[in-house]
């Protein structure tokens, strides 16, 4: 999947931009997090699948956390 990097417009931060597997993109954390299937903790995959799970050290995916769920001006982003 494609990805690219960039500035978050509400916070500055870098962030990671994947696009997901229904062609939108998705700006997540760029620290790569390694964890298991099964938990609360929503991930998203390079390939641009969201999958729960917990993280583990040693786990077998990796996978970012959403910039939605860690910017503080996120609340600015939503559609509604």
């Amino acid at each position: 999947m494609k990805q690219w990097m960039a500035n978050c417009r509400g916070c500055g931060k870098l962030i990671v931009w994947t696009k997901m597997q229904s062609g939108r993109p998705m700006p997540c954390d760029p620290e790569i997090i390694r964890f298991t299937k099964g938990g609360t903790q929503a991930y998203v995959t390079p390939d641009g699948f969201v999958i729960h799970g917990t993280p583990k050290q040693d786990g077998e995916l990796m996978g970012y956390i959403s910039h939605f769920a860690t910017c503080p001006k996120a609340n600015g982003f939503r559609k509604g």
